[in-house]
């Protein structure tokens, strides 16, 4: 899904404030919810504010009937003897955007931007009643933020436009599962990941002559990963560190260089475009952040991997007439 999203609009001669708000409601979960855009625009610098939230209820299936049901896969009992409405299937979900334009002149502008979301309640129902029949499937703290902050700039030296960006992700969960099919009795794991990833990319581009205009420009993504796992015997209460999903103190790189050039072979009729891509990517994990086994070895080993590789594409524009193209 690509999506270009709303920035804070300044400029004008006077200060102008804007702001809407959307409410919804809707019969087959019974939620509810809604979100609110304030914007404020100057002549330098404008800002974007803007809050959501949402409340999902039980869902209703079609019919009141779920054919996927635990009760219906391993006893024969329609879905409906516990009510039309599926348990487990409710949660809250709750973020939040700030962003900010700065015009530090006529060919300078800076964009801070921040974004938070969060779901509570939130659990596996595929997992619990609704296929696998399990005790527990939650899924705690699901959260996430975005910053980045962007400097574009007009007429740097030798080139018409530049645009360098640095960008902080944060992504955070826990799942907590009982397994078993409902036995009482099954371990219960508990696995908390977090990622945090930083970035950086630029690009450069130059008009050459009246039909061709270039491009190049680089990135690099930094990812480290804390994924501590522990399991709990429900007889003794016993608690114990586990094997995690991904290995704790995992770390990832990912960096590449591009180029690209788009020529106007014939004005108004062809246009040829064509890049080149050449990307690394890494992975890292270490034994000595291992949780140890009865026998005191790590439960996972050292491990690494390097991957790099070129890629490429070339594409054309012809315009036909009547305003149709064909790509």
């Amino acid at each position: 899904v690509n999506f270009i999203p709303r920035a804070p609009a300044y400029g004008a001669l006077d200060d102008n404030f804007h702001g809407h708000t959307n409410l919804f409601y809707t019969s087959p979960t019974n939620g509810f919810g809604g979100s609110t855009l304030l914007t404020y625009g100057a002549r330098r610098y404008g800002v974007l504010l803007n809050l959501n939230a949402r409340r999902i209820n039980r869902l209703r299936p079609g019919g009141g009937i779920d054919g996927h049901s635990a009760l219906t896969r391993f006893l024969g009992i329609p879905s409906d003897v516990l009510g039309e409405r599926l348990p487990d299937t409710a949660f809250t979900q709750y973020g939040g955007l700030l962003r900010a334009s700065f015009g530090l002149d006529d060919t300078t502008q800076l964009l801070l931007s921040y974004a938070r979301n969060q779901q509570d309640g939130g659990r596996r129902y595929d997992q619990l009643l609704g296929g696998d029949g399990n005790l527990i499937a939650d899924l705690r703290n699901l959260m996430t933020d975005l910053f980045y902050v962007r400097l574009a700039k007009q007429d740097l030296g030798f080139f018409d436009n530049a645009s360098f960006t640095f960008s902080y992700n944060g992504q955070r969960e826990e799942r907590v599962n009982q397994g078993g099919q409902g036995d009482p009795t099954g371990t219960i794991t508990s696995q908390r990941e977090r990622t945090n990833v930083y970035g950086f990319n630029f690009y450069l581009d130059k008009q050459l002559g009246e039909r061709n205009t270039a491009l190049f420009g680089a990135d690099v993504y930094r990812d480290g990963i804390s994924a501590p796992a522990y399991t709990l015997n429900p007889l003794t209460r016993v608690t114990a560190r586990s094997r995690p999903r991904v290995p704790d103190g995992a770390r990832y790189l990912s960096y590449g260089v591009f180029v690209q050039d788009v020529f106007t072979a014939v004005p108004e009729r062809l246009r040829l475009s064509g890049a080149l891509r050449y990307n690394v990517a890494s992975y890292r994990s270490r034994a000595a952040n291992a949780p140890l086994d009865a026998a005191g070895r790590p439960l996972f080993p050292d491990d690494g991997a390097r991957f790099a590789a070129f890629s490429g594409r070339v594409g054309a524009v012809v315009s036909v007439r009547g305003g149709f193209d064909i790509a």
